[in-house]
């Protein structure tokens, strides 16, 4: 099946960035020798994307880019940030082998996953994690 209407103009024009995005890609790659620096541009340019997107779904459905923004962009950017943040200071205090490596990944997963809970997650979301944890600590 093909799409019609407005489902073909925002497939098209999301399409389309992809295809300026290889060419941006390859821009980069002959301009920027480091692998690093062209993983990064990938990023940037999928992040364009990805809200060149978003904003033309709300321009074509009931989808509210405000909405989007405030419930899912911003808590998942702090959640980022602070993670980052905490983590980079905690790797100045840990040794730099593979235990201090292994205490690091516990500290960070333990610390995304409580900031996720009380963050990222709404009252209905957690509820139904404490009813799940309950049942759990039930059996």
């Amino acid at each position: 099946a093909f799409a019609t209407g407005k489902l073909k103009r925002f497939l098209l024009i999301a399409d389309g960035f992809y295809i300026f995005s290889i060419v941006a890609l390859f821009i980069s790659k002959k301009l920027f020798v480091s692998p690093v620096s062209f993983v990064f541009a990938l990023v940037v340019i999928e992040i364009i994307i990805a809200g060149i997107r978003t904003y033309i779904l709300s321009k074509i459905s009931v989808f509210s880019m405000t909405d989007y923004l405030k419930k899912t962009i911003l808590p998942a950017s702090i959640i980022f940030i602070v993670s980052f943040l905490l983590m980079k200071l905690c790797n100045n205090y840990l040794s730099q082998d593979l235990t201090g490596l292994i205490v690091l990944l516990i500290i960070s997963s333990m610390l995304i996953l409580i900031m996720v809970y009380l963050i990222g997650l709404n009252k209905k979301e957690k509820m139904w994690i404490n009813s799940k944890l309950r049942f759990l600590s039930n059996k």
